[in-house]
């Protein structure tokens, strides 16, 4: 716009003593304008099918990686439909249940179900440990955790959150020192209530507590340009870990009416346009989410404009000094 802007003040600047400069001029900034608003036009269309290519590619690869997380969360989720149909874990359940049981007895079962515990948790290097939380304060707490368990577990606000669930499993974000408290690691967790409606038995609290590295390798390992940040976000939108240690998305709002994955241009609180891609986890309901900075995406179109704003602006000055002579 600035060149259309020189190309015509020169048309009322420059000495027009004879009809020939007037043609001349008159030519020019008709072609110099033809030119400009082609290349402009081109440019704008070419960076709209790059943003659309970008919308679709992004949107692929991110439900790939999307679809990677289901398949880890559903092994995971399997591990307690394995133990809702082994007979002998239920009946055991049951049994440990039952005010008159003996004390041998009831230590008998509470072994075999910690031994079938630790086979569960061999089958992945992951799983920290495996515990299940009676209800009832008068039983005690069975889990892989060999060190004990703190007994105040029983009070935790998860807790709650799980029996509201009626036997469906709950996805819990990352904490620092895992929800036993006692973790060097940082560790995610699922429960699932365990009980009358699928077991029969009183109810229990099952919790299956996971290293934090198997979603941070997910992310970290997923980028959609340099300058892109890849994150897992909850439901609600709250963010539960990035590839980026400073994120710019601690929060991530999606369309009010997006559907379960796709791809948007967003606006970043700094006034940046970004192109956002996502998927909803069907397992864990929790958002796999890539964002890109749109100007890195569009960064060859942006050349294509700089240079024919460059071509431009040396036609007039090679036409001009030509002119003089």
């Amino acid at each position: 716009m600035q060149i259309l802007k020189i190309m015509v003040r020169m048309l009322f600047q420059l000495p027009s003593r004879s009809i020939g400069t007037k043609l001349f001029l008159i030519f020019f900034c008709s072609l110099g304008m033809s030119v400009a608003g082609m290349g402009i036009f081109s440019s704008n269309i070419a960076e709209n099918a790059i943003i659309d290519l970008m919308k679709k590619s992004s949107q692929d690869l991110v439900t790939t990686a999307g679809e990677k997380l289901d398949m880890k969360q559903q092994f995971y989720v399997d591990l307690s439909n394995q133990l809702i149909s082994d007979s002998t874990f239920t009946k055991n359940l049951f049994q440990i249940s039952n005010a008159g049981i003996g004390k041998a007895e009831l230590q008998r079962r509470t072994s075999e179900m910690r031994d079938l515990f630790d086979q569960l948790a061999l089958s992945d290097q992951s799983i920290r440990d495996i515990t299940l939380v009676p209800v009832q304060n008068s039983l005690e707490i069975i889990s892989t955790e060999r060190e004990g368990v703190n007994s105040k577990l029983r009070t935790a606000n998860w807790i709650q959150t799980i029996r509201s669930a009626n036997g469906k499993p709950v996805w819990m974000p990352i904490e620092e020192k895992g929800y036993l408290g006692d973790s060097p690691k940082p560790l995610f967790a699922y429960g699932r209530l365990l009980g009358k409606n699928n077991v029969g038995s009183d109810d229990f609290i099952l919790l299956v507590q996971i290293e934090a590295n198997v979603l941070q390798s997910m992310v970290d390992g997923f980028k959609l340009s340099e300058g892109a940040e890849t994150l897992i976000t909850t439901q609600s939108g709250k963010m539960i870990l990035s590839n980026n240690r400073v994120s710019n998305l601690h929060d991530v709002s999606l369309p009010a009416n997006s559907t379960a994955s796709g791809s948007f241009i967003d606006k970043s609180t700094r006034g940046l346009n970004n192109l956002l891609a996502y998927r909803q986890s069907a397992v864990s309901n929790w958002t796999f989410i890539a964002s890109a900075p749109l100007g890195e995406l569009t960064h060859s179109v942006s050349k294509i404009q700089h240079m024919t704003y460059l071509f431009i602006g040396l036609n007039i000055l090679v036409a001009l000094s030509e002119r003089r002579h």
